[in-house]
């Protein structure tokens, strides 16, 4: 195969996320599509969409790491380097996402670069933003990155945000990222912070490219003003956007959920939805009627 899309579900509290987002893919994407499962009762929730949806269902183990916020984070880029992840080349998106337009350039420059990144929204690495506040974190892990880091916050690069990634899988870059992300192992997402800081060392040597501006890597919250919604290829619900109405993603989400319930899609209408782990779905909706509804107090 040479160009498969891959996602890793680590909990039945992201089944949710990654039902709208199998569904919305299969309207842009008919070829070959591998879902992994760190746990068995992911994969059990995932497995009749699974079959409905023509995708192979994987069980994997995760990689042990020193802290587990991020070791779903660190064994996403260990799949890409020791070839868990399938194909020659492998797209890889995050469950949290939806999909609103073919995925073909994705493909086409990592085809070319080798490694093929998305910017997200209009974020830069500079300045005193998020992301150079990150850099500088992880510079009090690891204070032999700190050349590095001070050269990623001056060049000002676009920030690649590390749930959707197209490359070669083995490429020697994701070997370096995967040893990065254990040097920095007790910063906050620490694949993403070393991505920012690896990317212009790529794309200087021509080993990576971004597509930038946030067309394949949309926020609902930070959206850039000059993009339409009916140019957004992907868009992708962060930190739980698409359950959290403060973050500005329940619109776009809930009526696709919504309908895959009364189509019973993926036998998702028999899902305990409020014991499925996710504390947002809990916390801000109701069912009623089938349907899941924002509490009257949250809207």
């Amino acid at each position: 195969m040479n160009r498969v899309v891959a996602s890793l579900c680590t909990g039945p509290a992201h089944v949710v996320y990654e039902l709208v987002k199998l569904q919305t893919l299969r309207q842009h994407w008919d070829g070959p599509t591998v879902v992994h499962c760190s746990q068995d009762d992911t994969a059990a929730l995932l497995d009749p969409a699974c079959r409905e949806f023509d995708c192979e269902l994987r069980r994997v183990e995760l990689i042990e790491v020193a802290k587990k916020s991020n070791q779903q984070f660190s064994s996403k880029v260990a799949f890409f380097a020791d070839g868990t992840f399938p194909g020659k080349h492998c797209l890889y998106l995050d469950s949290d996402l939806i999909i609103c337009d073919r995925l073909t350039e994705l493909f086409e420059q990592a085809e070319e670069y080798g490694v093929c990144l998305t910017q997200f929204c209009e974020w830069r690495t500079g300045g005193n933003g998020l992301i150079a506040k990150r850099i500088r974190k992880w510079v009090e892990v690891d204070p032999t990155a700190e050349e590095i880091a001070e050269r990623t916050i001056a060049g000002n690069y676009p920030s690649p945000n590390g749930g959707i990634v197209c490359g070669r899988v083995g490429a020697g870059e994701f070997v370096h990222w995967l040893a990065w992300c254990k040097r920095g192992m007790q910063t906050f997402i620490n694949d993403e912070t070393a991505l920012q800081m690896l990317y212009p060392i790529w794309a200087e040597r021509g080993a990576a490219t971004m597509l930038e501006g946030g067309t394949f890597n949309c926020s609902p919250k930070h959206k850039p003003p000059s993009l339409s919604w009916s140019d957004v290829v992907i868009c992708h619900g962060h930190g739980d956007s698409f359950v959290r109405p403060n973050k500005q993603g329940v619109s776009h989400w809930l009526p696709i959920f919504n309908a895959c319930l009364r189509d019973n899609v993926g036998g998702c209408a028999e899902w305990d939805l409020f014991a499925l782990g996710n504390k947002w779905i809990k916390q801000n909706f109701v069912m009623v009627d089938g349907q899941l509804e924002l509490k009257g107090d949250v809207r």
